[in-house]
């Protein structure tokens, strides 16, 4: 299955929330080919802004992040009624 399939529609943002700027970077360029909008974080907080500013279909946490971890940072999202899609990173 093509990661493009899983979406109805092209151009989805999907938020990649990871300390390690080798993966987000890989990352990124694996959606761009399948024609989503990848958006990049590198920590909790960054990541926290970003999603409630950005509303992005898609957030991909690693758990391991400087100061705010991949757990509290999805808390804070349910806590700020985010409800987008969390695929956690390990």
């Amino acid at each position: 299955m093509v990661v493009g399939e899983v979406f109805a529609n092209a151009l989805q943002k999907i938020l990649i929330v990871d300390d390690d700027a080798e993966l987000r970077e890989t990352v990124s360029i694996l959606l761009e080919r399948e024609q989503f909008v990848p958006l990049q974080a590198v920590d909790g907080q960054s990541g926290l802004e970003k999603a409630l500013s950005v509303k992005p279909n898609l957030i991909l946490v690693d758990l391991r992040l400087p100061g705010m971890s991949g757990i509290e940072l999805c808390k804070q999202l349910r806590t700020n009624r985010v409800g987008t899609p969390i695929i956690v990173l390990s």
